[in-house]
């Protein structure tokens, strides 16, 4: 959308104001910001980021080159960590996770649950594909 006459410092003023009449008539119904979780602010949060987004991803992304191993064979991920990283991730850290461990299922034949998934060395994951 072109206006002549218009500045960058115009069409930023007019964003700025759009921006926050937003923001306060959502506050005004109850919302509140969201704020990014510490726990993804480390090191091992940025992996752990990593392999949620991943295992959601080959279950549910029909472009993902893993897709047609996962998701399109009924590989699901179960609705607690598909719904929220927090929940993996506290998963994940009671149940040893370090970096350099690799996410498997025990029984292949099911999905991505706190039940069916342990962490396993890099070596152990290229015996398990024999």
């Amino acid at each position: 959308m072109h206006r002549e006459g218009w500045t960058f410092a115009d069409i930023a003023r007019e964003f700025d104001y759009a921006y926050k009449t937003i923001r306060i008539k959502l506050r005004a119904m109850g919302a509140r910001p969201r704020r990014p979780s510490r726990r993804r602010s480390t090191k091992r949060g940025r992996k752990l980021v990593e392999v949620w987004r991943l295992m959601r991803e080959k279950c549910s992304v029909p472009s993902h080159r893993s897709y047609g191993a996962y998701g399109a064979q009924g590989v699901q991920v179960c609705r607690e960590w598909d719904d929220s990283f927090d929940a993996f991730h506290d998963w994940a850290v009671a149940n040893g996770f370090r970096i350099g461990l690799r996410l498997a299922r025990r029984n292949r034949s099911r999905g991505y649950s706190p039940a069916n998934c342990r962490w396993i060395t890099p070596q152990e994951k290229l015996t398990r594909r024999h």
